[in-house]
C-alpha cells in the first residue's frame, strides 16, 4: 500500500506548508482545488503538481525529496506602522500612523519554494505574509515622504483625498518589491492614516480594490488622479479623475511590460495620446488611461 501525502488539517489555511518528512518513492500526493505541490529532489526545485492525486514514481528511489503545499487563493496581509516625519511648518516631528491590509497571492510557487527550501518550517506561512506586509509598509513610507517633499505641512495627510492619492501612488509602483519573490500584489483592501494621534482617515476605495493585472506585480492604474492645492497652504482640496495633458508635456506612460516609462506628449485625439518614449524617435498612440503626469 502506497503512502498518501496531503496537507495537515492544522495547516489548512496556511499560504505555504512544508511536509515535515522526506517523500518516499511511490507515494501519492493529494492537492486540493486551490493548491499546488512543489517537489524538490536533492535540494533542487523540481516539478509542480496541480489539484488532484499524483503518484511519485518518476524520481530516483534514492533521491531525498522535500515537498511544499502552496495555496493559490488570495491572502490578506495586514500592516500597521508609525512613522516619524518632520513638519516644516511647525519645526517639530509628527507621528504618522498608517494601517490596513493588502490582498496578495503566490504568483510563482516554484520561485517561492526555491527561497524557503531549507528554512525552518515553523511559522513559514506567517513569515512569507510578514514579508509582504513589510514590503507594502516600506512602499507607503517612501510615498509619504514623497508627498511631504512637496507639501511642508504633515496635516496634508489628514483628508480622504490625500489618503486615497497615497494609495494610488503606492499601488502604481511595486509594493512587493522587497517581499519574498513569487508573491504578487493584488490590491489594497483597506488603508487609514492618522497624524499625531488624530482620527484615522480612511482611503476612499469605493468598495473596490485597486486591482493588478493577474500576470503582473504592478497595478494597472486608470485615469490619473489630479490633486489641486489652494494657494500655498499645502491643503489638498479635491481630486479629479479626468485630465487633459497639453502637447510637449513630460509624462509617464504605462507600458506592456507593466512598468511606467518617461515620455513626451505630441497630441491628443479620441481619448488617446500620441507619445514618444525617452530614447525613441518614433511616436506611438496609447489610451489616455495609460498616461499620467509625474507626481
Amino acid at each position: 500500500m502506497s503512502v498518501v501525502i496531503a496537507r495537515d488539517p492544522s495547516a489548512a489555511k496556511h499560504l505555504v506548508y512544508a511536509w515535515p518528512d522526506p517523500v518516499p518513492w511511490g507515494a501519492e500526493v493529494v492537492c486540493a482545488e486551490d493548491e499546488v505541490a512543489i517537489l524538490c529532489p536533492d535540494w533542487t526545485v523540481g516539478e509542480q503538481l496541480g489539484p488532484g492525486r499524483h503518484k511519485i514514481s518518476m524520481l530516483s528511489r534514492t533521491a531525498y525529496v522535500l515537498l511544499f503545499f502552496v495555496r493559490t487563493a488570495p491572502f490578506s496581509a495586514p500592516f500597521d506602522h508609525v512613522l516619524g516625519v518632520f513638519d516644516r511648518t511647525k519645526g517639530s516631528v509628527a507621528q504618522v500612523h498608517y494601517a490596513g491590509s493588502v490582498a496578495v497571492k503566490v504568483g510563482d510557487p516554484l520561485l517561492l519554494c526555491s527561497q524557503v527550501m531549507g528554512v525552518t518550517a515553523h511559522d513559514l506561512a506567517g513569515g512569507v505574509l510578514r514579508s509582504a506586509s513589510n514590503s507594502v509598509t516600506k512602499a507607503l513610507h517612501v510615498m509619504i515622504n514623497k508627498i511631504l517633499n512637496t507639501h511642508p505641512a504633515v496635516s496634508v495627510l489628514t483628508t480622504p483625498v490625500a489618503v486615497t492619492q497615497l494609495v494610488h501612488m503606492t499601488a502604481s509602483g511595486n509594493p512587493m518589491a522587497i517581499a519574498v519573490n513569487g508573491i504578487e500584489f493584488l490590491g489594497f483592501e483597506r488603508v487609514s492614516v492618522a497624524v499625531d494621534g488624530g482620527t484615522p482617515i480612511p482611503a476612499a476605495l469605493d468598495d473596490e480594490r485597486l486591482l493588478a493585472d493577474p500576470s503582473d506585480a504592478t497595478v494597472r492604474v486608470g485615469a490619473t488622479t489630479k490633486i489641486h492645492v489652494e494657494n500655498n497652504s499645502g491643503v489638498l482640496l479635491e481630486a479629479k479623475t479626468e485630465q487633459h495633458i497639453t502637447a510637449g508635456a513630460h509624462v509617464l506612460v504605462y507600458g506592456q511590460d507593466g512598468l511606467w516609462h518617461a515620455g513626451t506628449v505630441h497630441q491628443f485625439r479620441d481619448g488617446r495620446y500620441e507619445v514618444s518614449l525617452d530614447g525613441m524617435n518614433n511616436g506611438t498612440w496609447v489610451d489616455a488611461t495609460r498616461v499620467r503626469l509625474p507626481m
